[in-house]
């Protein structure tokens, strides 16, 4: 469905009285599959379903040995799975007790949908509730004859109305069995796993067979009277959609986690948090680092460029060149070429610390190197262009110096 996935696994992997061997096998691997792709919660629970006919039909010895495999299975899931799960114990075929279908089968859908059981009120998911299993089952018994006058003014025919009279008793008859049944299961001492039962129901999917009377059929039997109706097969549900939507499904995370599947996810988990920890913490002192030194670059070239404009300054401030003297203007020149991002050391990498996205190196490069060769070209190529026509001058009556 929409809601869960429900894989129905076929009876011999409980009863494993085919092929022993094989089917042991089978139902192992099965389990492997479920743990092996779902760690975590491999299943959110067990629907055990039995039919009420064989629980009335089979004698002591051979219920006795059904319960045996039941709860084999259900150990060889704890075991391999290794969670706590809920079980939810369905008895069906309900519609082979004698009456069924007379006091329910007139219901419209919306009545059909509704839980015919009892779910264990607890909230302590460890505590063993199969001991109240008798008490439920008295409340539900009591719950059908309290509704039989109702059933019995809406049913108009007279036949089916002694059904209808008849089938809380008949209901009431599978008691003993059935509260033997749980108790033999999921007895503390006898279970040797830790499952809890969850609830018990009672649903119909198709109603084919022979209805079983309890109360009747010995008396009838005694008399020579063995006809019993047989049910034609119809296809309608009852007791069941409710009982999935709005328990089974609803109580998805009732089923506890592998411990130890949580220990290594925990343990992962805070791996994880860690290497995240850790990389946050590279990646900031990193960028600190970058910080720094790139607020120290900055501040050592605006340092050195302060001084370059003291050391400059009647340089820079003179509109008209008339000298030649260039060692004059060599010391400004070489201070500002040699500036922590100065031209000179335009060839050279970017150290590390100053990289990391907030490197300043190539700006500070760039408007240095911009200020380095303006001040080329208004201190040093002026007086050059001077003394070459001053050379010119002077040799102009000496043609061979001239040239």
């Amino acid at each position: 469905t929409e809601e869960a996935v429900l894989i129905d696994t076929a009876g011999r992997y409980t009863t494993q009285d085919s092929n022993a061997g094989s089917d042991s096998k089978s139902w192992l691997a099965f389990l492997s599959l479920l743990k092996k792709y779902r760690t975590r919660q491999p299943i959110n629970g067990v629907i055990l379903a039995i039919s009420l006919a064989d629980l009335i039909s089979l004698d002591d010895q051979q219920l006795d040995a059904h319960v045996v495999e039941i709860r084999s299975r259900l150990r060889e899931i704890h075991e391999t799975l290794k969670i706590q799960f809920p079980v939810y114990l369905l008895f069906t075929k309900a519609d082979l007790v004698a009456g069924f279908m007379d006091y329910f089968g007139s219901f419209e859908e919306p009545r059909r949908r509704k839980v015919w059981g009892a779910t264990f009120q607890t909230t302590d998911r460890n505590k063993n509730m199969a001991g109240e299993a008798p008490a439920e089952f008295d409340a539900l018994a009591n719950r059908l004859a309290d509704e039989m006058a109702d059933r019995l003014q809406e049913e108009a025919d007279p036949v089916a109305r002694i059904s209808i009279f008849g089938f809380p008793a008949q209901f009431y008859a599978l008691k003993g069995r059935i509260a033997g049944f749980v108790t033999s299961l999921f007895d503390p001492v006898r279970r040797q796993v830790n499952v809890s039962l969850r609830g018990l129901y009672f649903s119909s999917g198709t109603q084919e067979g022979t209805p079983i009377d309890q109360v009747l059929g010995a008396i009838g039997r005694s008399f020579g009277n063995n006809s019993r109706p047989h049910l034609s097969g119809t296809g309608k549900s009852f007791f069941l959609h409710d009982l999935l939507t709005d328990v089974i499904f609803a109580e998805s995370e009732w089923v506890s986690y592998d411990r130890a599947t949580e220990r290594r996810a925990a343990v992962l988990r805070y791996c994880g948090f860690g290497i995240i920890a850790l990389i946050t913490a590279i990646a900031l002192g990193t960028l600190g680092m970058s910080f720094m030194a790139n607020r120290s670059l900055i501040a050592s070239t605006t340092q050195a460029m302060s001084q370059y404009r003291v050391t400059a300054d009647a340089l820079l401030k003179t509109t008209t060149v008339t000298d030649v003297d260039l060692e004059n203007v060599i010391g400004p020149l070489d201070q500002l070429r040699n500036m922590p991002a100065g031209f000179e050391t335009s060839d050279l990498p970017t150290p590390i610390a100053e990289t990391v996205g907030l490197g300043q190196r190539e700006r500070l490069l760039s408007a240095s190197t911009t200020a380095y060769r303006q001040a080329l070209e208004r201190m040093l190529r002026s007086r050059l262009l001077i003394q070459a026509e001053r050379t010119v001058q002077a040799t102009m009556a000496d043609p061979a110096a001239l040239y």
